[in-house]
């Protein structure tokens, strides 16, 4: 249960000259209503932690998917969410596309990043005292830790107490490459986690860890890598929608491909895996002329001029994963460009 929390540790670097030393802060860093993060997970096998410390590059650019569909967290203001009441304090709240109708509940302040605690039709899990993840500034090197018990109570009023310990540590920074992209200024944070419990009358501590890695402009981790008692890699899963800042050519190439007016459609599912559908949102008067997808550097690798639909269906298998543009045109001399994430396949 408590991975499952601890899968949206939201941490956003500052945005400094490349190969610099990240410092997270809690103006850039804590997520926010509205924050939408994608991810996969990846095949665990090949996959190693790597090591921490100063200009390093960790590779993982060759992860396999191991699920067709991402998983997708979405952030809200807590008061609008179903559970809020049960979680005074919290501010912000998020829930996963695997875990529908769980909710995950945060106080985001200046000092600090906390989460109270879950809470679904199900079960309801309080962090006493409310569990740290980001205790700001924080750069390479910083270390704190955190006790507490996490409480969880069911549907049927039964009560487990599992009291916790967790150690952080800011092992490293340098650049991080994942499939299709690269990004520099990243900061690697390890949580080691020592939880108790009991069965009968017998105590039993675990221990895991987790290693994740942040970047200035996305509030969430890039890529998070857990381990269990023994140091082997159990779950890995990384960002699907995460652009990279540094060097990062779209502005440029957005404003070369966007026109005066907004025609208004959509991309759906984005990101993409094999297959798109663009809808056009505007008034049905207006029809399209073509359609047109680069590629971050300007290479075109899409081009239709005919026999386009309003629901037009386009086959992405071929495309790498990564960041494109779509642009379509419109009869009346309006053009419109969005944003289309290819994920690995």
């Amino acid at each position: 249960m408590k991975t499952i929390v601890l899968f949206i540790s939201s941490a956003l670097l500052t945005g400094i000259c490349a190969n610099a030393q990240p410092v997270l802060t809690a103006k850039t860093t804590n997520p926010k209503a509205g924050d939408i993060y994608t991810y996969k997970n990846a095949k665990v096998k090949g996959v190693t932690a790597g090591n921490g410390g100063a200009n390093m590059t960790w590779d993982y650019s060759t992860l396999k998917d191991s699920v067709a569909l991402p998983d997708t967290l979405n952030i809200f203001k807590a008061s609008g969410t179903p559970y809020a009441a049960a979680f005074p304090g919290a501010n912000i709240a998020g829930t996963s596309s695997k875990s529908p109708g769980q909710y995950s509940y945060y106080t985001a302040k200046k000092t600090s990043l906390s989460v109270n605690g879950f809470a679904s039709a199900a079960d309801t899990g309080t962090y006493n005292p409310k569990y740290r993840l980001a205790q700001y500034p924080l750069t390479y090197g910083n270390m704190f830790t955190d006790t507490g018990s996490l409480v969880i109570a069911d549907t049927g009023h039964t009560v487990f107490k599992e009291p916790y310990r967790d150690s952080v540590h800011v092992e490293g920074y340098g650049a991080l490459k994942l499939p299709g992209r690269t990004f520099t200024n990243v900061l690697r944070v390890r949580t080691v986690t020592k939880v108790s419990f009991k069965i009968g009358g017998t105590t039993y501590t675990s221990r895991s860890s987790n290693i994740a890695y942040y970047v200035a402009d996305y509030h969430d981790a890039l890529l998070s890598i857990s381990l269990n008692q023994g140091n082997n890699i159990f779950d890995v899963a990384y960002s699907v929608n995460a652009v990279p800042s540094a060097g990062n050519p779209e502005p440029e190439i957005e404003n070369k491909f966007s026109a005066t007016a907004n025609t208004g459609f959509s991309i759906y599912p984005n990101p993409a895996v094999s297959r798109f559908t663009i809808q056009v949102t505007g008034t049905v008067e207006k029809s399209v002329t073509s359609i047109e997808i680069n590629d971050v550097t300007g290479k075109n690798v899409f081009i239709k001029n005919a026999n386009i639909t309003l629901n037009e269906s386009i086959d992405c298998s071929s495309f790498k994963a990564g960041v494109y543009f779509v642009k379509i045109k419109m009869t009346d001399g309006t053009e419109d460009v969005k944003k289309l994430m290819i994920a690995g396949k």
